[in-house]
């Protein structure tokens, strides 16, 4: 298949990168995860695993027994420039990935679409300055 395209892996790889289906599919699982509950409370942790992670599935656990779901933002461990919003309820987790200074305005306008009514912030380990800048405003 190099042979006889030489650019393949470059074109998949340029395409990958671009992801220009990444709003396409948050909208889905944003859709989808409306038809779940419509009173959510947003989590921010590390992404470093742990007792922290085995707190917040006890606690989401507790709180879907009250019809409350729960979201997870993490800083993505592969850039820091990037956090991770993900939910219990999808077996993949992951819902969307945001550019703390491109894509900031997007993520609160789908936390306000989901009904966030409340913020806990349990973690602020491998979050940006800037984005604990943008988390008091």
């Amino acid at each position: 298949m190099r042979d006889k395209y030489p650019e393949y892996n470059l074109v998949i790889q340029n395409f990958i990168q671009a992801d220009p289906l990444a709003e396409v599919r948050r909208n889905v699982d944003i859709a989808r995860l409306k038809r779940h509950g419509s009173r959510f409370i947003l989590m921010i942790n590390h992404h470093l695993g742990g007792g922290t992670e085995k707190h917040f599935q006890d606690i989401s656990n507790l709180l879907n027994l009250e019809s409350i779901s729960v979201l997870m933002l993490k800083p993505d461990p592969k850039s820091p420039a990037w956090v991770e919003l993900s939910s219990p309820k999808f077996k993949s987790g992951l819902l969307a990935k945001y550019h703390i200074t491109m894509n900031f305005k997007c993520l609160i306008k789908d936390l306000k679409s989901l009904g966030v009514f409340h913020v806990h912030i349990h973690h602020i380990i491998g979050l940006t300055k800037l984005f604990k800048k943008k988390l008091k405003t």
